[in-house]
């Protein structure tokens, strides 16, 4: 095995309006035989309030949410290859947690897999859905006894544009735009979408022409995807995760689901129906034992995972064992003329080029910005000072992984060289990437029992108690 390289860099799918029914089936393959799934949406707003009452903050949120909208959808979907996953709580000790639980078997005339995920008609119950049950390997005591492990990871990235109005903060479209997010390009390229508020409010007209009702049918797709997708992940156990992630989940139900319920509690029963094999936080997960982090935001955690990830290459012990993440390599859709492809970068294209890493970092006392350190932005950025920007050195995490570990001994990142043009991206499938790779380790760091006493515990921000989701019976 050669000498571990950084994860900084990935590959991705780029869907869009033009090719959504492509990846919609290759996304569904890639889903089946899945460990685990991460999810990401960059939205248009956030909520101000702050109430330490989670009751009255939910509905708060609701408001911001159902008045704002998702603008891109990132999902990263891991496979472990030594093994089939047991991240998922098993209801009956004698059924091994890598195996579905027992339901009914699909129909045996169920349509075959083309008309099953056929976009066009719509999607079937999770009586009639038929995803293949993972085999498990014949050589599974070989592959066990490897001193790593292996993850295949596929990164798609959706640009959703909703076909109704919609706010955007100040702060949030100023983000988008700085990290290289195109407005123009959602408008002529992203996927129409209707959420289920809004069928709500165009049923309840009961006016609408046969042209009317065909146009809501192209722009159900997306609602169609997640219901696969969702009967997908429970039929074969497999759990979500995400990073800090209630405005994930929230959106997530707003835009594809249904219409958020008038209560915390309502949707806490709600959205724990829709994932019955559980929803992971790594946010969460690190409060409770992340000890050797000293901040919990996602670039920071990334970032020193994949160090102590590198650093344990030569120093791999059974209890924490070297693990590597294999990003395959994008999809590529069939192109009858690729002149007729408008070549417009979305947010996070920059991610996607080459970036050499610096072979030499200087010995001299290392300065960053306390405040990026430790929160992952600083006031100084949007105040416009010249010192702190995207690109400089005061703002790169891996100087405050150098001043807080020491020089790494591999090859890192710099995002403050000058001849990197990775800039500052902030993409949707970048950080449902990232959230992956740090559940990739959080898994191999705590205990199974553990990891399964946190299932459903949502981090909740400005609060020391997550929100508890119920976990469903099977």
């Amino acid at each position: 095995m050669t000498e571990p390289k950084s994860s900084f860099a990935c590959s991705y799918n780029d869907v869009t309006a033009q090719n959504l029914d492509f990846y919609y089936l290759k996304l569904l393959d890639k889903i089946k035989p899945a460990s685990f799934v991460a999810l990401d949406f960059e939205f248009t707003g956030l909520c101000k309030a702050k109430t330490t009452d989670m009751n009255h903050r939910y509905v708060a949120l609701k408001e911001a949410i159902e008045s704002h909208t998702i603008v891109s959808m990132g999902i990263s979907v891991i496979q472990r290859k030594t093994k089939k996953s047991d991240l998922v709580r098993s209801t009956k000790t004698d059924l091994p947690l890598s195996q579905p639980q027992p339901q009914s078997q699909p129909q045996s005339d169920s349509p075959p897999q083309s008309q099953l995920y056929s976009l066009s008609q719509p999607q079937p119950s999770l009586d009639t859905v038929s995803p293949d049950t993972p085999s498990v390997s014949d050589n599974t005591e070989e592959e066990e006894s490897q001193s790593y492990l292996t993850y295949e990871c596929d990164n798609f990235d959706f640009l959703a544009l909703t076909d109704t109005d919609f706010s955007i903060t100040e702060d949030t479209g100023q983000f988008l735009i700085d990290h290289g997010f195109s407005f123009d390009r959602l408008f002529q390229q992203g996927i129409r979408f209707t959420t289920p508020l809004e069928q709500s409010r165009q049923n309840a007209k009961d006016n609408r022409s046969l042209l009317a009702e065909n146009k809501q049918k192209e722009r159900l797709k997306l609602s169609n995807m997640w219901k696969t997708i969702t009967s997908i992940m429970k039929y074969n156990n497999i759990p979500l995760v995400v990073h800090n992630g209630l405005y994930d989940i929230m959106y997530l139900y707003h835009s594809f689901m249904d219409v958020l319920p008038n209560t915390l509690r309502g949707f806490e029963n709600a959205i724990s129906e829709r994932f019955p094999s559980g929803i992971y936080d790594t946010k969460h997960l690190v409060s409770q034992y992340g000890s050797e982090f000293t901040a919990s935001f996602l670039t920071y955690l990334f970032n020193k995972c994949d160090r102590l990830r590198q650093n344990s290459f030569t120093e791999c012990e059974p209890s924490q064992p070297y693990f590597e993440v294999a990003i395959n390599q994008p999809i590529l859709p069939p192109i009858d003329n690729k002149s007729k492809i408008p070549k417009m970068e979305s947010k996070g294209i920059k991610r996607k080029h080459h970036t050499e890493p610096d072979s030499h970092v200087s010995k001299q006392k290392i300065t960053i910005c306390k405040a990026y350190a430790e929160r992952g932005y600083c006031p100084k950025e949007k105040q416009g000072d010249p010192l702190h920007h995207s690109k400089s050195p005061l703002h790169d995490i891996q100087l405050v992984l150098d001043r807080e570990m020491g020089v790494s001994a591999y090859k890192q990142n710099y995002t403050s060289n000058p001849d990197d043009d990775t800039g500052g991206a902030h993409a949707a499938y970048y950080d449902a990437y990232m959230t992956a790779f740090v559940f990739c380790y959080l898994r191999l760091k705590i205990p199974l029992t553990h990891l399964h006493d946190n299932i459903n515990k949502i981090n909740i921000d400005s609060s020391m108690h997550p929100l508890r989701l119920p976990v469903p019976k099977k």
